[in-house]
């Protein structure tokens, strides 16, 4: 299939180029790894390298640097 070829290649140039690939989405950063970062007992999954991520929860931080501003959230 296309998308196992154009998938294995994502993840051969994210490996040779030594890449982490970043996507925010709404409230959520998502971090993407190789797996050759990865112990070397995980770092295939069926024979291949994969791609692995993390996901963070990112505050507003426009609506923290307001409060800040106005003197909220500040103990008098």
């Amino acid at each position: 299939m296309r998308q196992d070829v154009d998938l294995e290649q994502l993840v051969k140039e994210v490996m040779e180029n030594d890449m982490v690939l970043q996507a925010i989405v709404g409230e959520a950063k998502m971090l993407i790894f190789p797996s050759v970062l990865l112990p070397e007992q995980h770092q295939t999954f069926q024979g291949k390298p994969y791609l692995w991520a993390v996901v963070k929860h990112i505050k507003d931080k426009v609506h923290v640097v307001e409060e800040e501003q106005h003197g909220k959230g500040h103990c008098a």
